[in-house]
């Protein structure tokens, strides 16, 4: 008995592959095996997200009335092919194409940025995740503090039998890219759904919006380029 238990012990620890070894692919290793990458643009609306994780701790559907649809400036074609072409020629791919989101499943699950993977293909998958967000909060004296914020973060999910991994990104916070903010507006009281989209429009901010997708696109591809070329070396 002393003997097979000694022997299960040596194959266990000689096996490192059969019994789960730590993939250490690189991004542009895992994207590049995958032949094609779909990146999703998941476009969600305005709303003041801080109001709407109140009423969801007690009734998980609950929704913000503070709400405004997110228009289609902020998801154009252009801006999605220049993402798409960003990616590949800074990240020396062509894999990366631009995903129909008219195909995407909802979820409401947080955790996989509100998409359904269970009918996805087997690969590696991008969401962007476009959102905003109102603020309104208590500044000091009897003044409330209120501005607007648009988002856009790039997440990266290995799918496989319709289980979808993240590959965790700036601590599980995904790649920013898109980011712009409109001046604050104070104010005696905690304002409505009138007064944030009578002063924050976001045509406003679109041209800041715009050029950090760029930017931030670029710098991005950059940075995993460079990683992999790192990664690589450490190899030979």
């Amino acid at each position: 008995m002393k003997k097979i238990m000694t022997l299960v012990l040596v194959i266990l620890t000689a096996s490192p592959v059969v019994f789960g070894a730590k993939d250490k692919s690189t991004l542009k290793e895992k994207v590049e095996k995958s032949k094609e990458v779909k990146i999703f643009f998941n476009v969600r609306d305005i709303f003041d997200q801080q109001e709407e994780n109140r009423l969801q701790s007690s009734d998980m559907n609950a929704k913000s009335a503070i709400r405004s649809i997110m228009p289609t400036s902020f998801y154009t074609e252009e801006i999605k092919n220049g993402v798409v072409n960003t990616l590949n020629t800074n990240m020396k791919v062509s894999a990366f194409k631009v995903g129909d989101a008219s195909t995407l499943v909802k979820s409401t699950k947080k955790k996989f940025q509100y998409v359904d993977f269970s009918k996805m293909p087997d690969g590696i998958v991008a969401i962007v995740d476009l959102s905003g967000d109102y603020t309104r909060t208590f500044a000091s004296g009897r003044n409330y503090t209120h501005r607007m914020e648009i988002k856009a973060n790039l997440f990266f999910f290995e799918v496989k039998g319709g289980v979808a991994k993240k590959i965790k990104l700036n601590a599980g916070m995904g790649a920013f890219l898109g980011r712009a903010t409109s001046p604050s507006v104070e104010s005696d009281k905690m304002e409505e759904l009138p007064f944030m989209e009578a002063n924050f429009k976001p045509e406003a901010i679109l041209e800041e919006f715009k050029k950090t997708m760029v930017s931030n696109s670029e710098d991005f591809a950059n940075r995993m380029l460079k990683k992999h070329n790192k990664q690589i070396a450490k190899r030979q």
